[in-house]
């Protein structure tokens, strides 16, 4: 029988890491972040429509106009409401402010695989290829997923590289989706970005 209750008493995935690594999780989905920029997210970085601030690049040395992202309601609000744990600054969502940015990205990498682990024993043919092998898994993949949405949606391939943060559509072409795919089958997103 599986544990369905934590060291604390607490039922699986109502503890305080299952709750932040399942709104870290959400927050990479829907928002398009790089891991490391969601790890060391902080809190005025969210709006309250729910916005969130993406980056602002600079042409020429001037500042261009901010771009923004719109999260899903219910994502926002599990984002504002994510708990803390001993260590996290409370400017931030889930970052110190201490550690490097790459040893929080390794951190999350960590959880990841474990978070994989244990699903991958409850679902193993989620996580098998045809031949038995397993299947890889990583944390962009959810940047891919975000970034694959937009483009079914019907959102200019410019757009959507504008909104993950690239310099050049070339940066696209790692995307995993055919361009037949994407022009065949447009559906909205109940989602809008503004920028």
């Amino acid at each position: 029988m599986r544990h369905l209750y934590s060291r604390d008493g607490k039922k699986n995935g109502d503890t305080v890491n299952a709750r932040r690594a399942r709104t870290y999780l959400k927050l990479l989905r829907w928002s398009g972040l790089r891991a490391g920029d969601a790890a060391c997210l902080s809190k005025d970085k969210l709006r309250d429509d729910d916005s969130l601030f993406l980056y602002q690049k600079k042409v020429k040395g001037k500042a261009s106009s901010a771009v923004y992202g719109l999260l899903p309601h219910d994502v926002a609000e599990e984002l504002r409401n994510v708990p803390r744990n001993a260590y996290t600054h409370p400017s931030y969502f889930f970052w110190s402010g201490r550690s490097k940015r790459k040893s929080e990205v390794s951190n999350w990498i960590k959880i990841f695989g474990k978070i994989l682990a244990k699903a991958s024993e409850t679902h193993p043919k989620l996580f098998s290829e045809a031949d038995g092998g397993s299947r890889p898994a990583h944390l962009h993949m959810l940047r891919d997923t975000f970034a694959v949405e937009y483009l079914i949606a019907g959102m200019p391939l410019e757009e959507v590289s504008r909104l993950l943060g690239h310099s050049s559509v070339l940066f696209m072409c790692g995307v995993p989706v055919t361009t037949h795919f994407v022009v065949t089958t447009k559906s909205p997103l109940p989602t809008p970005v503004t920028g």
